[in-house]
């Protein structure tokens, strides 16, 4: 019976041992998913930042151009004009790509919220398991 009971137990130590090496396993892809993900927040911030810069440059741009229109109105009135629709164009296209990417940001700080306390509830499952033994 003892020698039954101590191959049980290596059974069990062997299978404990194969559950932590695929815990390992999914916790190492966990921290490259996560750090694709760090990486994807860090350009989504590098384009967001960009964005608002080229937003800036056209607020400022456009901000010229009404002096502009107003100063040389009776003779340049048509090609202001155009030119603040264009920009007008062009902001309102900036901001919906600033909203765009807030989503994709929030979106993407929800996913690694999410797979965070999945990780951390596969922890603590993984330690009762070892606590139990």
């Amino acid at each position: 019976q003892m020698l039954a009971d101590v191959e049980s137990s290596r059974k069990r130590v062997a299978q404990l041992e194969s559950e932590i090496i695929a815990f390992k396993a999914e916790a190492m892809k966990h921290k490259r998913e996560r750090q694709r993900w760090e990486e994807e927040r860090q350009r989504l911030t590098a384009s967001h930042h960009a964005v608002q810069a080229k937003l800036e440059q056209d607020r400022v741009e456009f901000e010229d151009l009404r002096v502009l229109e107003f100063e040389k109105l009776k003779k340049s009135k048509a090609f202001t004009e155009g030119k603040m629709r264009q920009t007008l164009a062009t902001n309102a296209a900036l901001q919906k790509e600033i909203t765009s990417l807030r989503e994709s940001m929030e979106q993407l700080e929800a996913k690694h919220k999410a797979a965070e306390r999945k990780l951390k509830a596969q922890c603590e499952s993984q330690q009762q398991r070892l606590t139990t033994l």
